[in-house]
């Protein structure tokens, strides 16, 4: 019999956090310490709110424009002054959407909050849903990568990397239409003005798997820094402000 706690709330990216490095899942999600974001992030989040402006109905530039400038005081400024062109590609991006998924894509929900409480497990599952059509079931996640060597990193994206979300999502989506999803597909966006998709089929049942171990740890206070085993240090938002890190 797994451990309980009360009113407990996770996310799919509450999760990862605490899969990857315990005290960082401390230090973010139970302290709320601020975080300090990367330009990759403020990119996501940016070209994010452009679209969905854009699938409202309205133009995404101001959307954009306005996610980049809350968020640019985040990142560090030589993060930012090293790659000078990161603004003009996150711009181009919701036009590569528009032209590669909007003319067979029409969702009519579009950044949908859910909250449920899987069978049996007392955690409260939230998430928010990029895209849904679901006159035929569909959902989407957008995401985005660099698709070019940025400061001399090499771009990766791993389709599998999604499938806790993803499955998670597939109850999100139960959740807010009572329907399972036909498909479930990722949106990849690249600085190179390239659309990429990968169509998943996530399990929900592992996902839950995922849920319950963290649930255990968090009842046991199990908040051990782990993220220098699983490399995670070199990018945590709290890396400069964590006594454990441990930085290449």
């Amino acid at each position: 019999m797994g451990a309980t706690v009360n009113n407990l709330v996770l996310s799919a990216s509450s999760i990862t956090q605490y899969l990857r490095c315990r005290h960082a899942y401390l230090l973010g999600t139970v302290y709320r310490m601020p975080r300090r974001e990367s330009l990759r992030m403020l990119i996501g989040t940016s070209v994010h709110a452009g679209i969905e402006a854009m699938l409202r109905g309205g133009p995404p530039e101001p959307a954009l424009l306005a996610a980049w400038d809350e968020g640019i005081g985040r990142v560090d400024a030589a993060e930012v002054a090293a790659d000078p062109d990161a603004l003009r590609d996150a711009e181009g991006m919701p036009e590569v959407y528009r032209r590669e998924v909007m003319p067979t894509f029409h969702p009519d929900i579009v950044e949908a909050g859910f909250a449920v409480v899987p069978h049996g497990l007392d955690v409260t599952i939230t998430g928010v849903l990029d895209a849904a059509e679901t006159a035929t079931d569909d959902v989407r996640d957008h995401k985005t990568t660099a698709g070019k060597t940025i400061n001399g990193v090499k771009p990766s994206f791993n389709p599998e990397n999604a499938d806790l979300q993803l499955g998670l999502y597939r109850l999100g989506y139960y959740g807010l239409t009572g329907r399972w999803p036909q498909r479930m597909r990722l949106d990849v966006l690249t600085r190179t003005g390239k659309h990429r998709f990968y169509d998943r089929n996530p399990s929900t049942s592992d996902a839950l798997d995922m849920v319950a171990i963290v649930r255990d740890g968090v009842a046991a206070g199990n908040y051990e820094p782990t993220g220098a085993i699983s490399g995670a240090c070199n990018w945590c938002e709290y890396r400069l402000r964590c006594a454990h890190a441990r930085l290449d």
